[in-house]
């Protein structure tokens, strides 16, 4: 490795890891790649700690899209809207509804603003089949919208590592805790999918899978699925002929709104006349088709050369829809769309393959225009979202990865939208389509891990208290994006319990339940949700917090994980008392089987007896309370079951008993790791089998992540190799399963050490996996990948 390159690393890294020490093992490894000899390459030791993907906003990003297909004002269909909410509510009734209507019926509009207002109860997973917005019209994109907001309501986190080949059964999975999840909190949910007939999947490609074939045959209890799509138009020949979708029971057809007719006929004659008359309205029709959607009022005049007032004239007719800009609100940022799909398809139709190329190429001349200028405080909109969309859906892989990768334009976003959210998806999208391919571009990857990274370290000194603030200030869209800008879990947790608090004070209550309902672990949920309950109290909406309070109490039975649950306990006992439900409060407290979470919220309790005049209740607690604290013989229990103790038993060959002890701990933190040294003991005696029965048993993911890595990588040093892919795949923190994939692709062929590679650094730091690269690509060019990055 040249001195030059040494230099460029000293200086990119200083002070974020030890970066003498990874120049050496740098070093070691690229002299073991000449000399045909990696066998000496080792993996780093301690990391710097970081989680996988940025979760992100999935529901608040996919709402705004949905927004800005539904109508400002609806009128006319009060009687359709009763009809959806009760085939969503009603005991016992059907579980699909396919609403069926020709085009220009008013299908999407009266869809998109059931989405965003659905009836009480009611919980809506979105998704629009629509040309209008690149990258929007087929089944992974369905797959992609999807699973990301089911995940959310399931709160989990969506797995980093999930080929395209099971995210089918994936969904199923998924859809059905969702249901369960939504059902146990005495809600409704709803699949809705608008535009089954749009659907390019199948017309682009003869051997795609349908949208339509992926809905379940059967939906689980306490969902419904509710679809669109045109009524002669014949489903996809991969839909089962036993599918509900095929039954005329579930029909629903859609008188046509005369509104909506009557824009259709003038459309239609505006977009033939504009065709076929001046050059202006047949540039912006062009850009706008190319685009697939965003391009504002002020990126047509550019594009289209001609002033912004111009384009007002022309765009004002009803072939277009203007919406407001998310991120720039000064005059000339209003976004511009065609009016329906059908307008979409006829105008690329008459426009043609070769003109709309030819458009294509002109928006990535314009981009190259502001990428030369460094992306100043004037890029549009449109090339800080949009854009990336485009490049992803057309297959321009190599201009994706230079957009993405491209850290000036990263600052632009962060500047336009307050924090790195939308940067830090990409970056994941990116990464997700790499590691797919049969060989994957590992200096591709390894950039995009260590601009990931970059980005990752410079939020995490962002004060949480900080999107709360701007929440005060009136600016919702700048809080959200730094609040999921923040991916430390407890700090991520504290920002949107700040959020809450705000949002209820500004009267903002939905905005305030959407940001507890966002966390994907329940028992973060569960503390936000606890914070959100205080809020709306102090606040005086007591009815929404006892709702909010059922919710929680159906979420902490959700928490499998023992400590975590006793845990929520205490917080649903302060839930209770908060709405003045003292009797049920203490009863849940009770019932803790923690003593020290018992006592703790028992305590807890005494404050609200006694506000409540029942000063002998709150008395009688708290001696209860203080009994409690007294009788936990944590010493005891401490020295009988040391993990020290423990591992000597179990060096010595008495395995049973050292099981056996350990599995006596009540406390389930200690038990863990008692377990955790019980699987390295067995591991290190050879009895792999054993070892990893144990670690399945450990209840805590984290921990049993951290025994299941160290587990992987005495099998992936015996040779076990498929075995120890199979318990990497089980492992759920990001940081210990990107650590074992190393472990394997150490000792792997070079194919698959390639691909084993590319998703370690999908989901972990760069740094873990940077020594083992040697092992399949030149060190010197992947740092000299590395140095065609701008730095931060």
């Amino acid at each position: 490795m040249s001195d030059e390159l040494e230099d460029l690393l000293r200086s990119e890294y200083d002070g974020q890891l030890d970066i003498e020490v990874e120049i050496h093992r740098l070093r070691q490894a690229n002299e073991a790649l000449r000399h045909g000899g990696a066998e000496s390459v080792g993996v780093s030791g301690e990391q710097v700690e970081l989680t996988g993907r940025s979760a992100g906003p999935t529901r608040f990003a996919y709402q705004r899209q949905v927004e800005m297909i539904a109508p400002l004002v609806l009128e006319g269909r009060e009687s359709e809207l009763a009809d959806f909410a009760h085939f969503c509510t009603a005991e016992d009734g059907q579980d699909y509804l396919f609403v069926q209507g020709p085009a220009w019926a008013g299908k999407s509009a009266l869809l998109a603003w059931f989405a965003v207002n659905p009836p009480a109860g009611v919980v809506v997973v979105p998704f629009f089949i629509t040309a209008r917005l690149a990258g929007h019209s087929d089944r992974q994109a369905f797959l992609d919208v999807v699973l990301e907001q089911l995940a959310e309501i399931v709160g989990q986190p969506l797995p980093t590592q999930i080929s395209s080949y099971v995210q089918a059964e994936y969904f199923y999975q998924l859809f059905n805790e969702a249901a369960q999840a939504c059902r146990q909190s005495g809600q409704i949910l709803v699949l809705l999918v608008d535009g089954l007939d749009e659907d390019t999947g199948i017309t682009e490609k003869l051997s795609a899978s349908s949208i339509a074939a992926l809905l379940p045959m059967d939906p689980p209890a306490g969902a419904r699925v509710l679809v669109s799509g045109r009524p002669h138009s014949s489903l996809p020949s991969d839909v089962p002929e036993r599918h509900p979708l095929r039954g005329s029971a579930i029909a629903y057809h859609l008188r046509a709104s005369e509104y909506a007719q009557g824009l259709r006929v003038d459309a239609s004659r505006e977009l033939k006349d504009l065709l076929s008359g001046a050059e202006l309205p047949h540039r912006i029709l062009g850009f706008l088709v190319a685009a697939g959607g965003g391009l504002s009022l002020r990126d047509l005049s550019e594009l289209a050369r001609y002033p912004v007032r111009q384009v007002q004239l022309v765009v004002a007719s009803r072939t277009f829809s203007v919406r407001n800009s998310q991120w720039q609100s000064e005059s000339g940022r209003d976004i511009v769309m065609l009016a329906h799909e059908e307008l979409v398809e006829n105008a690329r139709n008459a426009l043609g393959d070769k003109r709309l190329t030819e458009y294509r190429e002109a928006l990535n001349r314009w981009a190259s225009q502001y990428r030369q200028q460094g992306w100043p405080a004037s890029t549009p909109e449109y090339l800080l979202q949009g854009y990336f969309n485009l490049l992803l859906a057309t297959g321009n892989r190599s201009a994706a990865f230079a957009l993405v990768a491209d850290q000036s334009r990263q600052d632009r976003i962060l500047a336009a939208s307050g924090g790195d959210a939308s940067s830090l998806e990409e970056i994941g999208r990116l990464q997700a389509a790499i590691a797919e391919d049969s060989e994957p571009d590992l200096k591709q990857m390894l950039m995009l891990a260590i601009n990931r990274d970059k980005l990752k370290r410079r939020n995490s000194n962002i004060p949480s208290n900080l999107p709360a603030a701007w929440a005060a200030l009136g600016n919702s869209g700048r809080a959200v994006a730094l609040a999921y800008s923040i991916t430390a879990p407890d700090r991520h947790m504290e920002a949107l319990s700040g959020l809450v608090k705000a949002w209820v004070s500004a009267g903002e209550l939905e905005r305030a339940k959407q940001a507890a309902y966002s966390l994907r672990d329940h028992r973060r949920q569960v503390r936000v949700m606890t914070e959100l309950i205080q809020a709306l109290a102090e606040s005086k909406h007591i009815e929404q917090a006892r709702q909010v309070a059922r919710e929680v109490a159906h979420l902490v039975e959700l928490i499998d994980v023992p400590g975590q649950r006793a845990s929520g306990l205490a917080d649903l006992v302060t839930c209770l008392a908060v709405v003045g439900e003292l009797d049920q409060a203490e009863q849940v407290a009770q019932e803790i089987p923690d003593p020290f979470q018992r006592s703790q919220a028992l305590a807890s309790l005494v404050r609200y007896f006694a506000l409540a005049g029942q000063e002998h209740r709150a008395r009688s607690i708290a001696n209860h309370a203080e009994g409690t604290a007294r009788s936990i013989p944590v010493a005891v229990e401490e020295a009988q079951t040391s993990p020290i103790l423990i591992e000597t038993l179990a060096a010595t060959g008495d395995l049973g008993r050292a099981e056996s002890l350990a599995r006596s701990i009540t406390d389930p933190s200690r038990q863990a790791w008692a377990l955790i040294s019980l699987v390295e003991v067995v591991t290190r005696s050879g009895d792999l089998a054993k070892a990893e029965e144990i670690a399945h048993t450990i209840t805590d993911p984290d921990q049993r992540s951290a025994a299941l890595a160290e587990l992987v990588r005495a099998m992936a040093t015996a040779g076990w190799l498929e075995r120890a892919q199979v318990a990497a795949d089980s492992i759920t923190a990001p940081l210990q399963k990107a650590r074992a994939l190393v472990e394997i692709a150490d000792r792997a062929d070079p194919t698959t050490a390639r691909k084993l590679l590319a998703h370690a650094l999908l989901i972990g730091p760069f740094e873990i996996a940077v020594s083992s690269l040697a092992k399949v690509e030149s060190v010197v060019d992947i740092i000299e990948a590395e140095s065609q990055l701008p730095v931060i």
